[in-house]
């Protein structure tokens, strides 16, 4: 058992039939993009063989690395991303993006040049009759309290709009000043104020089945009853590392290696 949670941890996770023939959902987080794309290989492969039974792909924050202001649309990879996410929304698979602890500041305008859906920090799907809770899962580490009041102050208004008054230099300098902070900070805070708490989620879940979350860069599974309602819970691995995603397929769900579903037969 995970003490932050306090749900048990699912020992089995079914073998789900990755066929073409019945509609699929992936969910993936934390993919960390250079502005560079020197690490984007993975995802845009993701992105140019997208199996066509795949209904809708769910980023849960922290696409990019760090996303200071819209002066990053003039980088040469990302507008080859822009272009490739264009593609694939206008072929008719839904991709649905909510901000991270990383890229909060990636505006409304995003989804006017690529079709993809930036949604709210907490937002629901169903999913073959399931209530799915998505978010990036920075809200439930409740514990780091510090973290939380730097939150609410970040994204305010306030802050996006002298972001996207800043000149293109100034907003690079302070992109490579926060990714240092943003490391020593973690390097110095207490492990378990870094975990999704069972205050955290509770506060989150409303009526979800299922809640899926990212930002803890670990890969976990728990099931159990809450308020009176028995729910399964899904940590996401980071697709920077592996380029490891969830699946869901009529109602079961599964971790798999991304090159899995773009080689399937």
């Amino acid at each position: 058992m995970l003490p932050s949670t306090g749900y048990p941890v699912i020992t089995f996770m079914p073998v789900i039939n990755l066929s073409r023939n019945t509609p699929m959902n992936l969910l993936i987080s934390d993919l960390h993009l250079a502005i560079d794309g020197r690490n984007a290989t993975d995802f845009i492969y993701l992105l140019k063989n997208m199996p066509p039974n795949v209904e809708n792909l769910f980023v849960l924050g922290d696409l990019f690395d760090i996303w200071i202001s819209d002066h990053h649309y003039k980088k040469c990879f990302v507008i080859e991303l822009i272009d490739t996410l264009k593609r694939v929304t206008s072929n008719g698979t839904n991709i649905c993006f909510t901000r991270g602890n990383r890229d909060f500041l990636v505006g409304n305008s995003f989804q006017l040049r690529t079709g993809v859906q930036v949604e709210n920090d907490v937002f629901d799907r169903e999913m073959s009759g399931l209530k799915v809770r998505l978010t990036h899962g920075d809200l439930l580490c409740t514990r780091d309290t510090r973290y939380q009041a730097f939150r609410r102050i970040v994204r305010s208004g306030f802050v996006s709009d002298l972001a996207r008054s800043m000149p293109e230099k100034v907003a690079a300098k302070i992109a490579g000043n926060v990714r240092e902070v943003t490391v020593r900070d973690l390097q110095k805070k207490n492990y378990s104020n870094l975990r999704a708490t069972k205050t955290g989620l509770l506060r989150h879940a409303g009526d979800a089945d299922v809640i899926v979350y990212g930002h803890l860069h670990e890969q976990s599974c728990h099931e159990g009853f809450a308020n009176g309602k028995y729910r399964r819970i899904f940590c996401l691995e980071p697709f920077c590392d592996r380029g490891y995603i969830l699946v869901e397929n009529e109602g079961q769900f599964s971790y798999t290696f991304a090159k899995s579903i773009t080689g399937l037969e």
